[in-house]
């Protein structure tokens, strides 16, 4: 039994001592570095988009911004009390507040 234990060892020995370090085929070699490409090319895809989606929240908020404050304008020279109306977006009117549930339960 040891003898075929040391035999057994004495065959690994020279297989684990092999170069195991040998190229990829060439093939295989030629789909890794597409797949490369591929990812980089997403990768620049996607830093893309997150740029522009980036600007488009920014140009949102000054968009909403901007409407705060036309709306405001809007009711300083109609003599409108914004604590009382809000501006209707839809409809293009002053709406009344809805009541707060506190204020209602108040009442």
């Amino acid at each position: 039994m040891k003898r075929v234990i040391l035999a057994a060892i004495l065959l690994a020995i020279p297989a684990l001592a092999a170069d195991t370090n040998q190229p990829l085929p060439q093939e295989t070699q030629l789909k890794l570095l597409k797949a490369q490409r591929q990812m980089q090319q997403i990768r620049s895809q996607m830093g893309d988009l997150q740029r522009q989606y980036d600007q488009a929240v920014t140009e949102a908020k000054d968009l909403q911004a901007q409407m705060g404050n036309d709306c405001a304008a809007a009711a300083k020279a109609a003599n409108v009390d914004l604590s009382k109306f809000t501006c209707d977006l839809d409809t293009l009117t002053f709406a009344p507040r809805p009541e707060d549930k506190k204020a209602a339960e108040k009442k």
